[in-house]
């Protein structure tokens, strides 16, 4: 579960958790002590929500939040959004996202470096998974020139947890030889891809080891893992 920090935790905070995520993010050009400095200041003064993800057995992630805007047009810009690099690839993110959603009552926002991949592509998986819906960039969010705005809202009505093995295949954020393998063999839904074995899948034109990875990855992250073997490569 998400949960804020008190004041009295911040030092630590930023000491432990936030400036190791700061060199982690250097290797993008995107970083500097100045940068650290100045969101240790915003913090101590209360203008950023801190929260970590945990359970009961260890510490998972956090999530960096500041309101911004107005009374009548409210959003929440997301500073920084980390998962332990032990529960990456996990599903984790995933869960953290939806909680976070859960707790949000205004549009959030995100921004992302075009050089940092692994961002982008989480970002826009998050947007599939969960129906979000795109709203345009405000004038008070200003993004460099090398980062990519990412801007979603509350998931709309209907497209909830429960409705997932409905869901359709383009919402999973797949890779388009994935999705458009998928597509031509009539697999349109989730609960399709888990009814059909994997013996059929990779016999799929186009649809290789790597394909199967970039499924499999997929249906982990939003809870539905499927038992398929992870190194074998069938011939056809």
């Amino acid at each position: 579960m998400l949960r804020r920090l008190r004041r009295n935790e911040i030092e630590t905070f930023y000491t432990d958790r936030y400036s190791p995520y700061v060199r982690e993010l250097s290797q993008y050009g995107s970083t500097d002590g100045m940068q650290v400095f100045n969101m240790t200041k915003k913090a101590a003064s209360g203008d950023l929500g801190i929260y970590v993800f945990s359970d009961d057995e260890c510490e998972k992630g956090f999530v960096i939040v500041e309101l911004k805007g107005d009374l009548l047009r409210p959003r929440l810009l997301l500073h920084a959004f980390y998962v332990n690099e032990d529960f990456r690839r996990k599903g984790t993110g995933t869960i953290m996202f939806g909680e976070l959603l859960g707790m949000a009552d205004a549009p959030l926002v995100s921004t992302v470096l075009y050089k940092n991949r692994p961002a982008v592509r989480f970002w826009r998986k998050m947007i599939a998974v969960y129906g979000l819906q795109p709203v345009s960039l405000d004038q008070d969010i200003v993004c460099g020139p090398v980062r990519e705005p990412v801007f979603c809202v509350r998931k709309p009505d209907g497209v909830g947890c429960a409705d997932r093995m409905l869901w359709p295949v383009d919402m999973l954020g797949l890779a388009n030889r994935t999705r458009y393998g998928l597509l031509r063999s009539g697999i349109r839904t989730v609960s399709d891809v888990l009814k059909t074995r994997e013996e059929e899948l990779i016999t799929i034109r186009n649809f290789g080891q790597i394909s199967m990875d970039d499924l499999r990855e997929a249906l982990i992250d939003i809870g539905n893992a499927p038992n398929w073997s992870t190194t074998r490569r069938l011939t056809r």
